[in-house]
């Protein structure tokens, strides 16, 4: 009995579950601006978003608006150089 070992379809990464369609499922941030930034990350930095924004809106008690604009800024400060390459490219 051979068992199949070729790679899944979707990677799973730091907890969360990844596939090449993500950037075309991603969930939209309510302010614009936030949402054109948040549209250049690579799929690394959208997870870390995604998840600093949920803790923020839900055990910070953070409007979703506010959550995602500082959950942004959570990645900026976090990882700096890799963000700015994403917007710069």
């Amino acid at each position: 009995m051979t068992i199949n070992k070729s790679p899944p379809t979707t990677a799973h990464q730091g907890g969360f579950f990844t596939s090449a369609l993500s950037k075309e499922l991603r969930m939209k941030p309510v302010n614009d601006l936030v949402a054109a930034m948040v549209a250049c990350l690579n799929d690394k930095l959208y997870e870390l978003f995604q998840e600093r924004s949920g803790v923020r809106e839900y055990e910070g008690i953070q409007a979703r608006e506010l959550a995602e604009a500082m959950a942004l800024l959570d990645v900026i400060r976090m990882h700096p150089k890799e963000a700015c390459d994403c917007w710069l490219s």
